[in-house]
């Protein structure tokens, strides 16, 4: 395996798990645009908030880019991944 893919449960309109948050009171977004959960979080539990959800896929992103960059060092890839940071990073 050498890429991973991180991103939050988001509830989709239409399903059991949309209607079932929405009924719940869990749902905090109604902009379709935000149904995205590589990007945001909708959902917010009582005992589980999304501002914690979003940290907690932060730090993987980050535990994840860890990896890769050691993966890519051991092949000899180390600038392939500098690249990709700079890139990931706006430049």
């Amino acid at each position: 395996m050498d890429n991973t893919q991180i991103s939050i449960s988001t509830p989709q309109p239409g399903t059991e798990f949309y209607n079932l948050v929405k009924e719940k009171g869990y749902l905090g977004e109604d902009d379709y645009s935000k149904f995205d959960g590589g990007n945001f979080c909708i959902v917010s539990y009582p005992n589980y908030r999304k501002e914690e959800i979003e940290k907690i896929k932060e730090f993987a992103l980050r535990i994840r880019d860890h990896f890769y960059f050691i993966y890519r060092f051991k092949k000899g890839l180390w600038l392939n991944w500098l690249i990709y940071v700079f890139k990931k990073q706006g430049g």
